[in-house]
């Protein structure tokens, strides 16, 4: 059941990473919509990278990071979804 004051998005079987996801919901964790859509797709464009944790290569600025480009498509569109399923519900 979904609150009358709240907007839901459900993504079931993406084809994505279940790592790479998680990470990308650390990355935009706790910001606005139009902020995290425009974060993400100047991580698409590769000009930021995702911080990941684990062995992973280091990366200009941050600790070490990824550009996986195919999740954070699909997590583009959840969002644009999201603000559109707001916007639908008057919020």
């Amino acid at each position: 059941m979904v609150e009358e004051n709240s907007a839901l998005v459900i993504g079931l079987d993406l084809p994505i990473s279940t790592k790479h996801s998680i990470e990308i919901c650390n990355f935009i964790r706790n910001k606005n919509i139009e902020h995290a859509i425009t974060e993400l797709e100047r991580a698409q464009k590769m000009k930021i990278a995702i911080p990941m944790r684990g062995e992973i290569p280091h990366r200009k600025g941050i600790m070490s990071g990824r550009y996986p480009v195919k999740a954070i498509g699909e997590f583009i569109k959840l969002l644009k979804s999201l603000k559109s399923n707001a916007i639908a519900n008057e919020l």
